[in-house]
């Protein structure tokens, strides 16, 4: 049993000392994929994929529906189907950790999560502030001290009256509260790295433009964990990541400086991604107005 420790929670600016102090060139990257093949029977809807994120960097893995870009995002944070095959390497904080469940890796290689069912993501049958402590107990904070924490957490998510979320099951927030908890429940495990499959997606529009900001705020530079952003939005990607990476029928087509891809597609699918946006776009216009 881990010991129990009475210190104070950690500031947000501790965070940021403890994550990016010791940093230097020769630190490994938050992320790096190399040649990643996942095949499920005789389909292989991820060929040969390769990805790079620095600590503290933000990379988008975008693709329409079937471009292989959530079981890549399984692949890193251990949670593919038992039918998957997986060949290639995927290291965390520089720890290989392609062939390791996620409740089997190492505290250093282990990944935040945030997806796009927050109803399935937490317990229904455990109220919020168990959920949230458990993780902090197992890093050895005692009972006070992991209360202490939880409520800082919730506050840094934007859930200013912790107590009646913590009191709550899952089934009687909001969606938008429930992903605000799933992120503080990904933070909370002290990550160098978050994995969002497409944490928006089922979030109105102002919830959605809550939700990532706080993803722009808790994630990146030197004080925060690095973020795989998934996403089939290239408008959102490239307004929350410095890069993005582009997926078509499982191969990345495209990589580069967000603000570039999106001024200069070079790919096909690229080009239709922004032309979908585009589509997306005039249709609201369109609606509003007719409202009007």
């Amino acid at each position: 049993m881990p010991q129990r420790s009475d210190r104070a929670p950690r500031t947000n600016d501790q965070r940021a000392e403890r994550l990016s102090g010791a940093t230097t060139l020769a630190d490994p990257p938050a992320l790096s994929v190399s040649d990643l093949t996942v095949r499920l029977g005789s389909a292989t809807p991820v060929a040969g994929v390769d990805l790079h994120i620095r600590a503290g960097g933000r990379l988008a893995l975008l693709g329409a529906s079937g471009s292989g870009k959530s079981l890549t995002a399984a692949a890193v944070a251990g949670c593919l189907p038992p039918i998957a095959r997986a060949h290639g390497s995927v290291q965390v904080g520089g720890t290989e950790v392609l062939h390791r469940p996620a409740a089997r890796r190492a505290a250093a290689a282990r990944v935040g999560l945030v997806v796009q069912d927050s109803a399935t993501a937490l317990n229904p049958m455990a109220r919020i502030g168990r959920q949230l402590r458990e993780p902090l107990r197992r890093r050895g904070l005692s009972r006070a001290a992991a209360a202490a924490e939880v409520d800082l957490l919730l506050r840094g998510v934007g859930l200013n009256d912790p107590e009646p979320i913590l009191r709550s099951h899952p089934g009687a927030l909001s969606g938008g509260q429930r992903q605000r908890v799933c992120l503080a429940l990904a933070l909370a495990c002290e990550v160098g790295l978050l994995v969002a499959d497409e944490p928006t997606t089922a979030l109105d529009v102002v919830t959605q433009a809550a939700v990532l900001e706080l993803l722009r705020q808790r994630t990146g530079g030197a004080g925060g964990p690095a973020l795989l952003f998934i996403t089939h939005d290239i408008a959102v990607a490239a307004s929350l990541c410095d890069e993005i990476a582009v997926m078509d029928a499982g191969v990345v087509v495209e990589r580069g400086p967000a603000a570039q891809i999106v001024a200069a597609p070079g790919h096909p699918a690229t080009r239709r991604l922004i032309d979908s946006a585009h589509d997306i776009e005039r249709d609201l216009v369109a609606a509003t107005r007719w409202a009007s």
